[in-house]
């Protein structure tokens, strides 16, 4: 049997492999659905420092009103010691020593305090960002899932991740796995873990060169289109399982 007679008996049998489909993309909502709510925790995180945030800028700011009431006071006694400068003149540098340790402390107070708006815009802005990608490989995952299931035999799980020796937490991964990869065995299967939180390759098999997986996360980081991912990672795999 030639290797086209194989594959199209193998799509004739696409109506025998719907019940594995659906449960392929059971698999896929559960971890679209763990991906959800990991964004709604750090989300509710990011909510809670926030409001530590603002207490803290609140409190910078009635520092620094309180800083300018003295700055007015200590303006008036200037001008009324000014009147009498022969008399006074050593009074007059403690207020002037005294007003320069208070523009040093106000300039401080205002870094501060432009330190804490742009940590909050930073921190916004890379919220939106993930839930903005999130929300597009979504849609992208469930327009390609389809035509990969059955043109090129694609199977979808999920696996846990460790973060590292510094880091404790565990992190949802996807396993993709590829048939219909040597035409004289359709039996045969490449495969590769994905960290999606880090976008990261983790492990394929069969093992590729760091040079290839590095080009290819490079150019998915440009493009952030899960199908052609699957497409440069099928294409590397079966090139070394065929070579």
């Amino acid at each position: 049997m030639s290797s086209q007679q194989a594959l199209e008996e193998s799509l004739e049998k696409f109506e025998d492999l719907k019940p594995q489909l659906e449960t392929l993309k059971s698999k896929l909502d559960q971890y679209l659905s763990t991906v959800e709510q990991n964004l709604i925790n750090k989300k509710s995180k990011f909510e809670k420092e926030l409001l530590d945030i603002y207490h803290q800028e609140k409190d910078l700011n009635n520092q620094l009103i309180q800083q300018k009431q003295i700055q007015e006071q200590l303006s008036v006694e200037l001008n009324k010691d000014s009147e009498n400068f022969n008399s006074s003149s050593l009074k007059l540098k403690e207020l002037n020593l005294k007003q320069d340790e208070f523009l040093k402390e106000k300039s401080k107070i205002e870094f501060e305090i432009d330190k804490i708006n742009k940590k909050i815009q930073s921190d916004m802005n890379s919220i939106n960002s993930e839930k903005n990608f999130i929300n597009n490989q979504s849609q992208l995952i469930n327009e390609k899932t389809y035509q990969f299931e059955n043109l090129l035999g694609l199977s979808i799980s999920s696996v846990d991740l460790n973060g590292g020796e510094d880091d404790d937490e565990y992190y949802n991964g996807i396993s993709f796995t590829f048939k219909n990869i040597d035409p004289d065995d359709f039996n045969k299967t490449v495969s590769f873990i994905f960290d999606p939180t880090n976008y990261k390759i983790i492990s394929s098999n069969p093992k590729l060169d760091d040079d290839i997986i590095n080009r290819i996360i490079d150019n998915f980081k440009n493009h952030k289109e899960i199908g052609y991912l699957w497409k440069d990672m099928r294409y590397e795999l079966k090139n070394k399982l065929l070579s």
